[in-house]
């Protein structure tokens, strides 16, 4: 690109009228957020994740357009509230973490044999030590 490219598009670009790149197209920063929250309690409305995401009742509308858009959850009933598509169970919570990363469920693993072994350390000694009672230093007891 020479000087007399760089120029005429330097000028295009401030000619052009001002317009925010992407807009409609940019998924919204807490759509996975509330995705997740949608799916661990089975629905969805506007005063839910207007508590949760701490966002005005317009953002959460748009969460929630959103969310329908992206088949997390259905229509909302009459009601307002709407039914998650794939919910997550508590017997299930494996797989839901295997869905989120599965890099996390393989920390998750290594965290859990940690503590496990942590565990059995700290109750090894205590079941087989017992400690004396320290005797009271005569300078340390009651004047009574």
């Amino acid at each position: 690109m020479n000087r007399r490219e760089f120029t005429i598009s330097l000028g295009a670009l401030f000619g052009a009228p001002a317009m925010p790149l992407g807009a409609g197209i940019l998924p919204s920063p807490h759509l996975a957020k509330a995705a997740m929250l949608t799916r661990a309690h089975s629905q969805c409305s506007v005063p839910f994740l207007m508590r949760h995401l701490k966002v005005d009742a317009d953002t959460a509308t748009n969460v929630l357009q959103e969310l329908i858009g992206k088949n997390v959850i259905n229509a909302p009933m009459a009601s307002g509230i709407a039914q998650a598509v794939n919910p997550i169970h508590i017997n299930k919570l494996p797989q839901a973490i295997d869905v989120i990363s599965p890099d996390i469920s393989g920390q998750f693993d290594q965290a859990m044999k940690q503590v496990k072994k942590l565990t059995a350390q700290r109750r090894g000694p205590d079941q087989n030590d017992t400690q004396a009672d320290d005797p009271v230093p005569a300078s340390h007891a009651d004047p009574e």
